[in-house]
């Protein structure tokens, strides 16, 4: 919900607190995923999104896994954007790519 809002930092910390709780649910870690690369975290958010496709696997949860790759190329391609980026350029590239990580976003809350 906090994600929805805008409020990055409180989703962050939502999902960092379900997984304590829950360490091994994948959608927990993917949502820690997306709050980290709307904070332009994108090393981070690569990271938890490759342990939520890990975890989703094992679970037998396809859709989050999926949802987990596609929001992984997503962060590194806004990494990629990141770390080469100049000027506005950047700027237009990481809009893209949030544009991209929103439509991404289709059946996984």
């Amino acid at each position: 919900a906090f994600a929805h809002l805008g409020r990055h930092n409180r989703a962050l910390a939502d999902a960092e607190d379900a997984l304590e709780r829950r360490p091994g649910w994948a959608k927990a870690r993917l949502r820690q995923g997306v709050a980290c690369h709307h904070l332009m975290q994108y090393e981070e958010a690569t990271q938890a999104f490759q342990q939520a496709e890990e975890l989703a696997e094992k679970a037998g949860e396809s859709d989050v896994a999926a949802a987990a790759r596609a929001y992984c190329e997503i962060a590194q391609t806004a990494h990629s954007a990141a770390v080469d980026a100049s000027g506005g350029e950047a700027h237009a590239t990481v809009d893209q790519v949030r544009v991209q990580l929103e439509a991404a976003r289709v059946g996984v809350k």
